[in-house]
């Protein structure tokens, strides 16, 4: 069975990101499984209720039950850790061409039941203690925190299914999704709690989350934002004594400032590979 892991986080605000100390990661060799449907029979009970509620909306909400499912229950996520490559660039307005402005490296881990960490960062090869105060918009939390967010119960989304269309692997099943800024109690980043719109795409056999597309509807009328949206795809990736772990593979985050200045950030992941207990995460003192 292919898991979801680290799936769908924003990152929107500059971010103050705390260093993992005294890791201890284990590196050994891939050992690939078969690949088996994800979707659970008419006869499975899910684990979660927000997961069975969702897909008791009918026949054709049964993928995204199972992609909720793995998105939020904690019993079937594991612990696994990722490279990540921010290439990050902007631009005066949206009539000017985009312009480089550095290349980030960091190392992302998803932790069961905590969500994401970061740490080991270097700024175009030179290592640094954190992100704070660089050129740049800090997009790090895209690797697991906004998918889960989408899915918890007390975020009130509200999904809507969308169509059906061919895909890589079979047919994919579009779902669309909003929720409130006044809902959003767990994905925020400094001054920054976003009402999200956007599409979610699984395959419609087997589950698995194939893309999830996100837009901000609702932002600070406060603030110095005037628009976020991301893109990021999935991909099942054989991590050793975990099987194979859909993870983010490649993504995109643009956002735009009341002073006509815009953002963009190119993502990719990279080495991901289980990691045990015994490491010691310091969580991030801004989420």
């Amino acid at each position: 069975m292919i898991k979801i892991g680290g799936l769908v986080g924003l990152a929107l605000a500059a971010v103050h990101v705390s260093i993992v100390s005294a890791q201890s990661l284990v590196a050994v060799k891939t050992q690939v499984e078969p690949t088996q449907s994800a979707v659970p029979s008419s006869t499975t009970a899910f684990e979660t209720p927000r997961c069975a509620e969702i897909a008791a909306m009918g026949v054709e909400y049964k993928p995204l039950g199972n992609a909720c499912e793995f998105a939020i229950s904690r019993n079937t996520l594991p612990n696994f850790i990722c490279q990540e490559t921010m290439s990050r660039s902007a631009r005066g307005s949206s009539r000017e061409e985009w312009k480089p402005v550095d290349i980030v490296t960091a190392t992302a881990m998803y932790v069961s039941g905590a969500g994401d960490r970061y740490s080991n960062f270097t700024i175009n090869g030179l290592p640094v203690e954190s992100l704070a105060g660089s050129s740049g918009w800090n997009s790090l939390a895209l690797f697991g925190s906004q998918l889960t967010t989408i899915f918890l119960p007390e975020t009130k989304t509200d999904f809507r299914f969308d169509r059906k269309m061919p895909g890589n692997q079979g047919s994919t099943a579009v779902f669309d999704f909003r929720f409130k800024r006044e809902n959003n109690f767990t994905f925020k980043r400094g001054a920054l709690r976003p009402g999200l719109s956007g599409s979610i795409f699984v395959n419609a056999e087997t589950g698995d989350l194939e893309r999830a597309e996100s837009y901000a509807s609702e932002l600070d009328p406060k603030g110095n934002l005037t628009s976020y949206k991301s893109t990021l795809e999935y991909r099942a990736t054989a991590i050793s004594d975990l099987g194979n772990i859909l993870v983010p593979a490649a993504g995109s985050v643009e956002v735009c400032f009341t002073n006509g200045v815009c953002d963009r950030n190119v993502l990719s992941f990279q080495g991901c590979r289980k990691f045990g207990s015994e490491s010691r995460i310091i969580p991030n003192p801004a989420q």
